[in-house]
């Protein structure tokens, strides 16, 4: 690495710093972002970033994880979609009005249970419209349609099973209605939120805060609760049931 000292680098106007290249993964090729630091102050940000990235990921690291080198956070409605499949099955998640994917922002794993050849009826719950790519909403073809609260309580009713991937506060409320109907359920737990759910406490009577913690509280909710993992980088526990 280096540090520029040109005039293409000085001021307030200096191309922003290509973060890619910061941890020497730049492609090059088209890219606009400097490829060189400003100062030393610069440099010593940059390497400790770094640093925090690799103590955060040490401390993260699970011995049970069987993957190493995991596909990009930007795959996980790919990831996750080809799971729920793969352990489910289609033909299961086809049953009734089909899978309810609880929370899921922009429709990414919607989209790829329903139209990335699963063909899988899914409905999205969430209060955000989705934000699907031009493509996307082509393949779609009109097969989208909003639903009065009365038409999605019978397709929650109906349904082959409940999903959410990075679901934050709706994770709980998933198990817990899949539990309380016997249906198929499977979160990726994401951010805990403490705060929030300040009664939440492991059997032995700790409190819940972190990650781990949360997916062991919502473990303890049911010996038929298994855990499995995803092939992507970050939070990529699965808690899940088949009853």
């Amino acid at each position: 690495m280096q540090t520029s000292t040109g005039a293409a680098g000085e001021g307030e106007n200096a191309t922003a710093l290509c973060k890619f290249w910061a941890n020497a993964k730049c492609k090059g090729g088209g890219c606009r972002f400097r490829h060189a630091f400003l100062d030393e102050a610069e440099r010593q940000h940059s390497a400790e970033l770094r640093r925090h990235k690799e103590e955060l990921k040490q401390r993260q690291h699970d011995p049970l994880d069987p993957f190493e080198d995991k596909l990009p956070r930007s795959t996980r409605a790919l990831v996750f979609g080809e799971w729920l499949v793969k352990t489910f099955g289609a033909e299961r998640l086809r049953q009734g009005s089909g899978v309810v994917d609880v929370a899921g922002g922009k429709g990414y794993l919607s989209f790829q249970l329903q139209c990335a050849g699963h063909d899988v009826p899914t409905t999205l719950i969430e209060p955000r419209p989705a934000k699907l790519h031009r493509k996307q909403v082509k393949s779609l073809n009109l097969r989208v349609e909003r639903l009065e609260a009365e038409t999605a309580r019978t397709i929650l009713r109906d349904c082959s099973a409940v999903v959410g991937l990075h679901s934050d506060q709706a994770t709980e409320p998933i198990v817990d209605f899949a539990l309380a109907h016997n249906k198929c359920f499977a979160v990726v737990p994401c951010c805990v939120f403490p705060s929030q759910f300040p009664d939440r406490r492991l059997k032995d009577g700790r409190r819940v805060v972190v990650p781990e913690e949360f997916i062991r509280y919502l473990m303890e909710k049911d010996a038929r609760i298994k855990v499995d993992y995803l092939e992507m980088a970050g939070r990529n526990k699965v808690v899940y049931m088949l009853p």
